[in-house]
């Protein structure tokens, strides 16, 4: 795989979000906005070893940039670090509302025949456990078998949203002016950032969590071909 850019907030502060569990009501907060980032550079072998570097990243409350930089950052924004239409070796497909489904597995039954026997890292949300009305959320990294522009990769997200049996779950925003994917299509875009760190959790919502949340899972298949 080609290297991989992990970053921090400058100031310390964790990539995460927040949930409280006050009265018996679940207060949650959003993940935090933040200017100033540094970088780090890790060159996975293969999915395997990716797992353990975004295992090793999460702890500390850092995040996974989809792209590459064009630069190391030291404390400064990351405006204009990226190249909108560079090539990717890996994609991350986000599933963020998929009430009834329960795991990684579950989910891929529904995506065309050439990506279920492909080996994939799995990496929970931050509300896996605790907002068990979402269903299953998470990410799933998968390497790609030749590098593709990001465009192309979000055309691609687009048609298995519209022509898969995740089109069930399309919605409308809660304005009623887009589409809410149940896949996000924005995952493939050279300066999305890809949050990966666990929850910031009160003490009564600890035993809610999950007590793995990144993991490898081997299929036949090393990396999804993107011949099709």
């Amino acid at each position: 795989m080609n290297p991989i850019y992990i970053l921090a907030a400058s100031d310390g502060t964790p990539l995460t979000k927040t949930y409280r569990l006050v009265d018996g009501r679940l207060e949650k907060s959003p993940y935090p906005h933040v200017f100033a980032f540094s970088s780090f550079e890790e060159t996975p072998m293969d999915l395997r070893h990716l797992a353990r570097i975004l295992e090793k990243h999460s702890t500390r409350g850092k995040c996974l940039l989809k792209g590459k930089l064009n630069r190391p950052l030291h404390n400064e924004s990351r405006a204009g670090s990226t190249i909108t239409d560079a090539p990717t070796d890996w994609i991350c497909l986000d599933i963020d509302y998929m009430p009834g489904i329960t795991s990684a597995e579950d989910f891929l039954k529904m995506l065309p025949d050439y990506m279920h026997d492909v080996s994939y890292v799995v990496q929970l949300s931050a509300s896996s456990g605790i907002d068990k009305d979402r269903g299953f959320s998470a990410h799933i990294f998968m390497e790609l078998s030749e590098p593709v522009p990001a465009p192309q990769l979000k055309v691609w997200l687009k048609s298995l949203n519209l022509n898969t049996r995740l089109r069930d779950y399309l919605r409308l925003n809660r304005a009623g002016t887009a589409l809410r994917w149940p896949m996000d299509i924005s995952t493939c875009q050279n300066d999305k950032l890809i949050y990966i760190a666990p929850p910031d959790v009160s003490p009564n919502l600890k035993r809610k969590l999950p007590d793995k949340r990144i993991f490898y899972v081997r299929h036949a298949k090393a990396v999804l071909d993107v011949t099709p």
